[in-house]
């Protein structure tokens, strides 16, 4: 017979709770079907879980006796311990309104387990010579962003799809052409009319010749989204701070940077670099640029997101970044970095501007075909 187990990493009342209410109406029995058999700690609960979602799936009617004959059948019944088991756990429920309550303390539970795991595979990979301090530190921020609270698959049918989507487009028309609060404009009319700003978990990236002004670009959407509120995190690995900067005050003084980088700025320039400087100074843009992997620009993302919030991040450039483990293949490296960008992206829940740096041979053509000039 099990003990009624509670521990921060288990508790087999709340496991028992769910099975129970699982077993006596059809919205708890879904319920359970879509968790994790993982989720529960006791071997025997797995048992009757991973039966409960087989019975669902092929729709299935569960309760006391199907659920007996489904594990009977599959010669599992004493692997729970007869049903006298489930009569234990059916009677152990009094009512199925709290089943998500159970839930939450099971997955919980099953999340305290996997960080546990973690604590305890960082512990050993600390001594791993043959791995560096970051390749550590990037495992274990993957592993550990894969654990939530409730690692299901999120599922949505056509007919709510096209409903969200359909009061989504009917909202942003009755606003008359009001910019969507989370949604960030470029600033560029033209731009922002064909993209519609950028918004959402979206990594975009902006791609061109060198020394075309990718930088500018960019840096002008920044500014243009920091004028309006936006939070910007701008990582550049190609200038430092005061480069950009200089670049900053010639675009909105309108004072040429040849001017301001060679050291004769003329007498009437200054009263536009100081009017600059007071209309710059209030934007909430900060700036790295010692972020050369995913897991470090994640770093000061999440310290900036610590210390106020973000809502944008641009990353100059690509190709500069590299990936904690050396890869022959410098094309699958960027496919890596483009990769963990995307999921910082989803992760955090806003929009990434990437510039990358072409060459002539991916300028004339596209998917191998020649392009019209």
């Amino acid at each position: 017979e099990l003990m009624n187990q509670r521990t921060a990493y288990v508790n087999l009342e709340a496991e028992q709770a769910v099975l129970g209410a699982a077993l006596q109406d059809d919205r708890s029995a879904k319920l359970t079907a879509e968790m994790v058999t993982e989720d529960f700690y006791e071997p025997a609960h797995q048992v009757i879980q991973t039966a409960i979602k087989e019975m669902v799936a092929s729709k299935e009617p569960v309760d006391l006796v199907t659920i007996h004959q489904k594990l009977t059948a599959a010669n599992r019944i004493n692997l729970i311990g007869g049903d006298q088991y489930l009569m234990r756990i059916m009677s152990s429920v009094i009512t199925t309104v709290n089943v998500k309550s159970y839930i939450d303390i099971v997955r919980e539970c099953a999340s305290r387990r996997r960080l546990k795991a973690i604590g305890q595979m960082l512990t050993a990979a600390s001594g791993d010579m043959e791995k560096t301090v970051d390749e550590i530190r990037e495992d274990a921020a993957l592993k550990v962003k894969d654990v939530k609270s409730g690692e299901t698959v999120r599922l949505i049918t056509q007919m709510d799809a096209l409903v969200q989507t359909y009061e989504k487009i009917s909202d942003a028309q009755r606003r008359e052409g009001e910019p969507e609060k989370n949604r960030i404009m470029t600033g560029i009319p033209r731009l922002d009319k064909l993209t519609g700003g950028l918004y959402g978990s979206k990594m975009v990236v902006i791609g061109a010749r060198p020394s075309v002004g990718k930088s500018v670009f960019a840096l002008t959407i920044c500014m243009n989204a920091a004028k309006h509120g936006k939070r910007v995190l701008f990582i550049s690995l190609e200038m430092e701070e005061d480069e950009i900067i200089q670049r900053e005050l010639a675009s909105d003084s309108m004072v040429p940077l040849t001017e301001i980088t060679s050291d004769e700025v003329k007498v009437e320039s200054w009263g536009k670099l100081a009017e600059s400087l007071g209309c710059l100074g209030p934007m909430p843009i900060s700036y790295c640029t010692e972020a050369f992997t995913v897991e470090q620009v994640r770093k000061a993302a999440f310290q900036m997101y610590e210390n106020g919030g973000l809502d944008l991040i641009c990353v100059d450039y690509l190709q500069l970044m590299s990936t904690v483990r050396n890869k022959s293949n410098r094309n699958e490296e960027v496919s890596e970095i483009s990769r963990g960008l995307k999921r910082l992206a989803q992760e955090m829940k806003i929009p990434i501007l990437a510039l990358s740096q072409l060459n002539r041979q991916s300028e004339k053509s596209y998917g191998g075909k020649k392009l019209k000039r």
